[in-house]
């Protein structure tokens, strides 16, 4: 709800400034039609907001999700460690074409344009294959901590916290929050390392050499200035990730529990596969700022400013 109350106040702005020097506008009573409707959409945002709130708790009622357990009760178990630990690694480790890719877009946009096909195409001719595999190893053994402490902290969290509040729902959503925040700690130096080697491959010729020089230069602490920056990617990203998948999870058991093909692949293989896929792209899409931010702050140059002088380096030259 709050971004897309943000995205609706930016796009008046954006719209008024376009029309505002568009002489074709017609002006009437000081305001043109188009400026109108773009304060009825941004007066629509909230209203759209709270028909959004509504529909969450009509498909996820509190006690359905009571009655399941959301997912898994939690608790204290080292397999939650192990497991998230195991998904992490794997799962970004198999992602590292993708993420290269990615990354030059974010850090050199003017170079490669915006679209992925033409960037990849490029970096394999300027690169080399090789080169889709660039950070590897920061990425399996930073995201494998990170998911470790993400996975794990959000287990064992939420039966402490599932008394908090009168809502369960939203104690979810503090138990993911709390062990987003304690993963983006954790994750800080390997992402530095990963990003700088796909950002400058010259920096280093290895992973550790890049790791070291790093900590020569900035001293070994210096990694946890991005906290900020890694905070406002993560946390979105884990509280979407974690709440939707157990709420997904919840509503998907009862749903699917009495359809026959379900019944003979198994109910418990079929439900987290469902789940896991609209939980991946809503998850993706919240934390993406916070990745654009992170990309360019660990980088090189902009890793000296402000959170606040970031944000506003970006907007300010590439827009919203």
């Amino acid at each position: 709800g709050a971004l897309f109350l943000w995205w609706a106040c930016s796009q008046k702005a954006l719209v008024g400034e376009l029309l505002a020097s568009d002489p074709r506008c017609e002006v009437r009573d000081g305001r043109t039609p188009a400026s109108k409707a773009a304060d009825h959409r941004f007066l629509a945002a909230p209203m759209i907001c709270a028909v959004g709130m509504m529909g969450v708790n009509y498909l996820f009622p509190d006690a359905a999700v009571a009655v399941v357990g959301a997912g898994s009760a939690g608790g204290a178990d080292w397999r939650f460690f192990a497991a998230g630990c195991l998904a992490a690694a794997i799962s970004h480790g198999v992602a590292t074409p993708v993420d290269v890719v990615k990354t030059r877009l974010q850090t050199d946009g003017d170079r490669y344009g915006q679209s992925i096909i033409p960037a990849f195409q490029s970096l394999l001719r300027e690169e080399g294959v090789q080169f889709m595999l660039q950070g590897l190893l920061p990425t399996c053994v930073g995201y494998g901590l990170e998911g470790a402490i993400k996975f794990g902290s959000y287990e064992f969290l939420k039966p402490i916290f599932a008394s908090l509040t009168p809502y369960i729902k939203f104690n979810f959503v503090l138990a993911a929050g709390v062990a987003g925040g304690l993963a983006s700690i954790a994750l800080c130096p390997a992402e530095e390392v990963r990003i700088r080697q796909v950002a400058d491959p010259g920096y280093a010729s290895s992973s550790i050499g890049a790791f070291v020089r790093l900590v020569q230069e900035n001293g070994p602490l210096a990694s946890f200035r991005g906290v900020s920056v890694m905070l406002s990617k993560q946390v979105p990203y884990t509280m979407v990730k974690q709440v939707t998948f157990d709420l997904l999870t919840s509503k998907l058991y009862i749903v699917l529990a009495g359809v026959p093909w379900v019944q003979a692949t198994g109910l418990n293989v079929v439900v987290p596969v469902a789940a896991a896929v609209p939980t991946a792209m809503l998850s993706c899409v919240v934390s993406h700022p916070g990745d654009t931010l992170l990309s360019a702050f660990y980088k090189g140059s902009s890793s000296r400013g402000s959170f606040a002088s970031l944000v506003g380096g970006i907007v300010n030259k590439d827009g919203i």
